[in-house]
């Protein structure tokens, strides 16, 4: 069992007595420390009996009356909170406890404060860290799983922003955030700046960092004042063997010019505002999926919606393509030169009337002063091209555009 009774020396002392003496007493433990010796993942872990072992631990407890306390207190200890679970992994220190008869771990401890792995200090004296000159390993002697990799990750900071925590406010008192962290670089940090909340989403993240970047594998953030680049001001790069630091830019932006092609578009030049400072969403990956199974996939701005590619950008339907807009241009100078499209069914009637006027024409200067008709090889010639008109090849038979006139 976890939780229980043990014994502490008490020292006594009373009138009429020459010297003090001492007793023991019982103390009731509700929380012991102990080690997990095994955990219950699924359904395969050699620990698994039943589908409520999922997430349970074997675990020996460091503080028990039991004489044989290697063999008896090897017990099977559930999780105690319900809706938050943070499985330990073979090594781990944990507390135990026992309620109703059941037995419940909370853990695991940071007795190093590392978010990756923390040493059982009460199980140390099994260790041999020196060394025992035979074949046990250290992962062995600290019970830790030959699966589990042990990394050097740093824990979180929270770095005083000048921007954003406020000129006047003292740079060694900035207030904590709440952090979930994970063992091998990932984090949910909901916290704030000054009064500003925000929360952010990391994973991949280098193990020697103490805060979030866009650097990071992935990360995702809520922002409620200050602009991207403010949040993520240590965000940096190595370039000629020197940390620089490197401001936040479109993906897009970042592609460097092929000789002899045209001057690149910038994404981010007018189209984007990098000092917005408002509330505001960020996903940064290196590849990012949006995809809906059954329904649609709606964007919506109330302002502008800009999508933009370092490379080409593709749309791909198995049906129709609909543009709905008052006007499309097709490139920036289009607005400015105002090129129209044609209108094939217009053009059909202009050309059918042209070769109509000039199947009409008669010739000058024959005859009696009248015009015979046109030789037959040219009216040949014109019957071929007006049947070609029947059927233009101009016409699209993929692509359309709308009639001129006021828009419904």
């Amino acid at each position: 069992m976890a939780s229980t009774f043990t014994t502490r020396q008490k020292v006594t002392t009373g009138i009429g007595k020459l010297f003090g003496g001492s007793s023991t007493e019982e103390v009731y433990l509700q929380f012991v420390p102990g080690i997990v010796l095994d955990v219950v993942v699924n359904s395969n872990s050699a620990a698994y009996t039943t589908i409520r072992d999922l997430n349970s631990v074997i675990a020996k407890s460091h503080v028990s009356n039991d004489v044989e306390q290697d063999s008896v207190n090897k017990t099977r200890y559930y999780p105690l909170m319900r809706g938050m679970v943070d499985v330990p992994t073979k090594g781990d220190p944990v507390l135990l406890c026992t309620f109703g008869g059941v037995n419940y771990y909370l853990g695991p401890l940071a007795t190093m404060n590392n978010p990756n792995f923390n040493m059982d200090h009460l199980d140390i004296q099994n260790y041999n860290l020196g060394g025992t000159g035979g074949k046990v390993s250290i992962k062995d002697r600290m019970k830790i799983s030959k699966n589990f990799t042990t990394v050097g990750v740093r824990r979180l900071q929270k770095l005083f922003n000048p921007d954003l925590d406020g000129e006047q406010k003292v740079i060694n008192e900035v207030h904590g955030d709440l952090i979930y962290e994970g063992r091998h670089g990932n984090s949910i940090r909901i916290g704030s700046r000054d009064v500003n909340p925000y929360i952010m989403i990391s994973n991949g993240r280098n193990p020697s960092n103490i805060v979030e970047s866009n650097s990071d594998g992935s990360i995702f953030a809520m922002l409620n004042n200050g602009t991207i680049r403010q949040h993520f001001n240590q965000d940096a790069k190595i370039e000629n063997d020197e940390v620089v630091i490197n401001p936040f830019q479109l993906a897009g932006d970042t592609v460097e010019e092929s000789e002899g092609e045209p001057p690149k578009r910038l994404i981010g030049g007018d189209n984007y505002n990098y000092d917005y400072m408002d509330d505001q969403l960020l996903l940064n990956s290196k590849k990012i999926t949006l995809n809906s199974k059954t329904e649609n996939t709606t964007i919506s701005s109330f302002q502008n919606t800009i999508l933009g590619a370092g490379n080409e950008l593709k749309i791909i339907t198995n049906h129709s393509t609909t543009i709905e807009s008052s006007n499309i241009y097709l490139g920036e100078q289009a607005k400015e030169q105002k090129e129209p499209l044609v209108l094939g069914n217009q053009l059909k009637i202009v050309l059918d009337e042209m070769l109509g006027l000039i199947e009409s024409l008669k010739m000058t200067g024959c005859v009696a002063g009248l015009s015979g008709p046109i030789d037959p090889i040219s009216i040949q010639k014109m019957t071929t091209l007006k049947n070609k008109l029947s059927n233009p090849k101009f016409w699209s038979e993929y692509h359309f555009i709308e009639d001129n006139g006021q828009k419904a």
